[in-house]
């Protein structure tokens, strides 16, 4: 069973998305192409919202792919995007990612349903990351 470790993908106004990914350290961009992320708790920023657990990781999930096809699945919903990765000058396991527009599907997930939460917040994170 791979091992889990928890990532904050971004800091947004209304809170912030914590991921899981499949490895042991931090990964570089040359690790980040090919693994999967799954979303596990949404952070709000409000103390009386707290924290979200999403009950099925699995249903909110990230592929990064090696070709820079970012893949999405936001409940019963489908994304797709492009993603890539610009190492810094120091050191290239550190950088900069950048995500770019996701075009996703807008089914009605039944109850209880995140995807739309989640996929504001995931164009609010883009839109801040593109500055």
């Amino acid at each position: 069973m791979a091992s889990y470790f928890l990532r904050a993908i971004g800091l947004l106004g209304s809170g912030l998305l914590v991921l899981a990914g499949h490895a042991g350290a931090a990964p570089s961009a040359p690790q980040l192409a090919g693994s999967a992320w799954e979303l596990v708790a949404i952070q709000s920023m409000d103390d009386a919202q707290g924290r979200t657990l999403i009950d099925a990781p699995e249903r909110f999930t990230l592929r990064f792919g090696a070709d820079g096809q970012l893949v999405l699945r936001l409940d019963c919903n489908r994304g797709s995007g492009r993603w890539s990765h610009t190492p810094s000058a120091a050191d290239r396991a550190s950088g900069s990612l950048q995500l770019g527009p996701v075009a996703s599907t807008r089914a009605m997930c039944p109850p209880p349903h995140l995807d739309n939460r989640v996929a504001r917040d995931l164009e609010a994170l883009i839109r801040k990351l593109r500055g």
